[in-house]
């Protein structure tokens, strides 16, 4: 494919448009208080962490940030450039896996195990670096990326005042991701994502030859995208409930269901408790569970953070509540398993677990009611 600079910084442009539209639709889910007044549009539950944490400079913060960003930049170009001086591009028929964390880079590879035409392909992680980048590309490539920069910079420019600094709050890797765009547009490889929606996979849905999804977790149906997705070869689903929501996105050639395997640990209290898998928007529907649960039934409790989430000072509290804090790589074992809706369910049911969900039980009040009964009957 021919990518010309215009269209590729139209692109990343776009891309960072339905970013923004993320950020709004988790916005409008914790309205109706202050929390949100004041924060930008980028990344909103780790904001509301930080003016926490950081209360009294963080609006000094956050009016630095776009023009610490602007002036990344430079420095961006130069490292791509002095790695295109060491020039050196792998030819190689491959797959390219670009996880959006370390821990889903296995479940990407599991759900690719049940294509045996893969097994002769080299798999390969995306470079995000813009040295690696730049050492893949060569010199006319980095360059046409770095026009194709410029021509976004001025883009953003000519937003409105809050809508620039959001735009500019985004658009942080926005060279990294144009190199990624010219890298991906060169090859013919397989690429693979875990990435429902965000940034990567509506420039890979444009770009890439051959794209695939694997699904992760829940998709939310409330956000509305300005910008059309592209392209998907293949999505894998965990469900096949799944597949309109993510028909509604992308163009889709073809659907495979996968039941990856996890490793479920056996603790010492495994046989009798409860594990919560907390995420960090959720956490003051959590602490009201689990404070229920303590002064009402005795069962030991298991508790693990969202290794992704940005925990504030309520992470403690919700922690002190337990008998038992286990890392991010560990699934212990459980009675029952409960959270507020994290796709994480979909394993332990798969290990015949009991499962209970906050937002599907319609609540704190009505979680606990389901805790009791499943407990009355594991009982008998």
């Amino acid at each position: 494919m021919a990518l010309s600079n215009k269209f590729a910084a139209n692109l990343i442009f776009c891309a960072l448009e339905n970013e923004i539209a993320i950020d709004v639709a988790y916005r409008k889910k914790v309205s109706g208080s202050e929390i949100t007044d004041g924060l930008p549009n980028y990344k909103i539950m780790k904001q509301i962490a930080l003016r926490k944490r950081y209360s009294l400079i963080y609006p000094l913060m956050i009016k630095i940030a776009p023009w610490l960003i602007i002036f990344l930049f430079p420095i961006q170009w130069c490292v791509a450039i002095i790695g295109s001086v060491f020039f050196h591009q792998t030819s190689t028929e491959s797959i390219r896996l670009l996880p959006t964390t370390l821990q889903n880079r296995e479940l990407i590879r599991l759900a690719i195990a049940q294509e045996p035409q893969f097994s002769r392909l080299e798999q390969l992680i995306q470079p995000m670096s813009v040295f690696k980048l730049g050492r893949r590309l060569g010199l006319l490539f980095v360059l046409r990326s770095l026009f194709a920069h410029l021509i976004f910079i001025r883009a953003i420019f000519s937003k409105k005042n809050k809508q620039k600094r959001d735009m500019v709050l985004h658009a942080r890797d926005s060279f990294l991701l144009l190199l990624i765009g010219y890298d991906i547009s060169c090859g013919s490889d397989i690429v693979l994502t875990d990435d429902h929606y965000q940034r990567w996979s509506y420039i890979l849905s444009h770009l890439a030859k051959d794209f695939r999804i694997v699904q992760h977790g829940f998709l939310d149906d409330g956000i509305h995208f300005p910008n059309k997705y592209g392209n998907v070869s293949k999505i894998y689903l965990r469900d096949k409930s799944f597949l309109k929501q993510f028909q509604r996105i992308y163009t889709l050639t073809e659907s495979q269901l996968y039941s990856p395997k996890i490793e479920i640990t056996k603790t010492p209290i495994s046989k009798e408790a409860l594990f919560l898998a907390s995420s960090f928007p959720a956490i003051e529907h959590e602490i009201e569970l689990i404070k229920i649960i303590r002064n009402n039934i005795r069962i030991p409790i298991i508790i693990k953070l969202h290794p992704a989430h940005t925990y504030d000072e309520r992470k403690n509290q919700l922690l002190a509540l337990a008998d038992l804090s286990v890392e991010a790589e560990i699934n212990p074992a459980c009675l029952i398993f409960v959270s507020y809706n994290s796709f994480m369910e979909f394993d332990y049911l798969q290990n015949n677990m009991q499962t209970v969900s906050i937002a599907r039980a319609g609540g704190v009040a009505q979680a606990y009611e389901e805790i009791l009964k499943l407990l009355m009957h594991i009982d008998k």
